[in-house]
């Protein structure tokens, strides 16, 4: 009786192997194939954070942005010396957060 069952686990496990076989590369075990799978996984996640630090970044910019429009003095009301200052605040306030970035981009070089 228990040969029949080790006959039949083996048979099982066989067809287990078999069914995989589709998905594995040449000479490549299910296990190893695992740690690839698990490799890949690895990698399109890290992809998938920074894309995501990306849109977070774009979006904080829109915000600044759509800010710095609602906040604009209008020309045609005869408030040029008003709109005058308030584009050398959007200029100050670029500059400020390019030297921010570039910055950033250093110390990430360093590490």
């Amino acid at each position: 009786m228990a040969d029949g069952e080790v006959n039949g686990d083996v048979r099982e496990l066989r067809q287990m192997l078999a069914d995989c076989e589709q998905y594995l590369k040449e000479d490549e075990t299910p296990a190893q194939r695992i740690e690839r799978e698990r490799r890949d996984t690895e990698a399109v996640l890290t992809l998938l954070i920074r894309e995501k630090r990306k849109t977070e970044e774009l979006r904080a910019e829109v915000d600044r942005l759509r800010h710095l429009l609602d906040t604009r003095p209008a020309l045609n009301s005869g408030l040029t010396e008003a709109y005058t200052q308030w584009t050398q605040l959007v200029y100050a306030s670029d500059m400020a957060a390019a030297r921010t970035s570039a910055n950033d981009a250093a110390m990430k070089e360093k590490t």
